[in-house]
């Protein structure tokens, strides 16, 4: 099991993420980042990531 706690860089994944209608799906990288944990729930697997603003809704 990876060590995975606030304070870690992580990739994301773009599976589903919204992507442009222009932009066709399978050339797009199929990870994004690395992003910082801000919080994590272990028990559920749930990670809380500081993402940049043009990814949050």
């Amino acid at each position: 099991e990876p060590d995975i706690r606030p304070g870690s860089l992580v990739f994301l994944s773009m599976k589903n993420l919204n992507m442009p209608k222009d932009r066709a799906r399978k050339l797009c990288p199929k990870f994004i980042g690395l992003y910082k944990i801000i919080e994590s729930n272990l028990e559920m697997s749930n990670y809380k990531l500081d993402l940049p603003q043009a990814l949050v809704n």
